[in-house]
């Protein structure tokens, strides 16, 4: 102890140190970092001699090749079946309703009498104009024969022609009104929903019971008017129904002119063919209308775009290195998505290989290997 104790360089005094011992230290200690660096080195180096570092494991990954292809997004709407053909049947005078013969659900013919409506009044007057006309026939054939003979004045004559065909008229509106006792069906269809019954007093043009025909029938649809400019009379959708498990296309036959200020809309229909007539008025219609289309748009899963600590979105795709295939992160633009698809507008262009499962644990540069389902 007492030898390494000598040997121990005598500790230097800064506080009392002049200038020039000052600058002999510091060169005195900058050559033994000099050295100490370069034995340092120097370990480190046969170190790696004689135990390499292992080599890091390459990762597998799978690949595709993105592609420019056409981009198409839809939005679906909520609408309802409602009959192309819908009217009410009603009477054409008013009255008591004497017999109806309706039941919601059965079938009508166009020109059916379904019904009559109570016209006793009518009939009775049509007796006394029968009375009334009869004498007034007589008085004017009497005077007629009287006039010709040049007897008597002729006013008394036209008084009596004038009124036997004011009668003769009143006859003629008295009977016509008697003629519309019956109720008519306007068209043919099904008998939808019943308002009255026999016995119960109607008037002229009131709803007695509604027909539709659903032979033919429409999907109607409140469109949001964000959409105005994406929806077009001719375009083609797609009308599904969940209370069917079915859909079909068709097109749009009719787009409303105005918006809704209530709810910012405005109405599209769709004509649809109804043979079986599963298509009954107020069953749900989903529909969906192509809201945006891109040409020639690169698409990739939604999933693989990810996001560093600054916020940015990046893709790992492919890139060849001296060690072979590595993760290349490259940073993307991203644009429109639908049904998990997203348009990538810039950082990755068709052709380039997309990582695609795996990419989730890779680092900037990891070496990977490729296994893609076809390999």
């Amino acid at each position: 102890m007492l030898l390494l104790g000598a040997c121990q360089a005598p500790k230097f005094d800064i506080e009392t140190a002049d200038l020039e011992g000052l600058k002999k230290e510091q060169k005195s200690l900058q050559a033994s970092i000099l050295e100490q660096e370069g034995t340092l080195k120097a370990i480190e180096e046969k170190l790696l001699e004689l135990e390499p570092p292992k080599e890091k494991p390459k990762k597998a990954v799978t690949s595709f090749i993105a592609k420019s292809e056409t981009f198409k997004s839809y939005s679906e709407l909520q609408g309802n079946i409602a009959s192309s053909d819908a009217v009410m049947i009603s009477a054409e005078m008013g009255g008591r309703i004497t017999s109806l013969n309706l039941e919601e659900g059965n079938y009508v013919r166009k020109g059916q009498v379904v019904g009559t409506v109570d016209m006793e009044t009518l009939k009775k007057s049509i007796k006394e104009l029968e009375t009334s006309l009869e004498l007034a026939t007589t008085v004017y054939e009497r005077q007629k024969k009287l006039w010709d003979q040049q007897i008597g004045s002729e006013i008394q004559y036209l008084q009596a022609k004038n009124n036997k065909e004011r009668l003769e008229k009143s006859m003629e509106t008295t009977k016509s009104q008697l003629s519309k006792e019956n109720i008519i069906a306007p068209m043919s269809g099904y008998v939808d929903m019943k308002f009255l019954k026999a016995g119960e007093l109607t008037s002229s043009g009131a709803p007695i019971a509604s027909v539709i025909n659903t032979s033919s029938v429409k999907a109607v649809i409140d469109v949001p008017e964000n959409l105005v400019s994406s929806v077009r009379k001719g375009d083609k959708v797609n009308v599904s129904f969940p209370a069917l498990g079915t859909d079909r296309d068709a097109r749009i036959s009719m787009v409303g002119r105005s918006i809704n200020p209530a709810n910012r809309t405005f109405k599209i229909e769709v004509n649809l063919s109804n043979p079986k007539g599963l298509l009954k008025p107020n069953l749900m219609a989903l529909t969906k209308i192509n809201d945006q289309t891109i040409k020639d748009a690169v698409l990739i899963p939604t999933e693989l775009v990810q996001q560093d600590v600054s916020g940015k979105s990046f893709v790992y795709i492919i890139a060849e290195g001296e060690e072979g295939p590595y993760a290349q992160k490259n940073l993307v633009t991203t644009g429109a998505s639908y049904e998990g698809k997203i348009v990538i507008e810039s950082g990755i262009n068709a052709g380039d290989q997309v990582i695609y499962q795996g990419a989730r644990g890779l680092a900037q540069n990891d070496y990977v290997i490729v296994k893609n389902e076809n390999e």
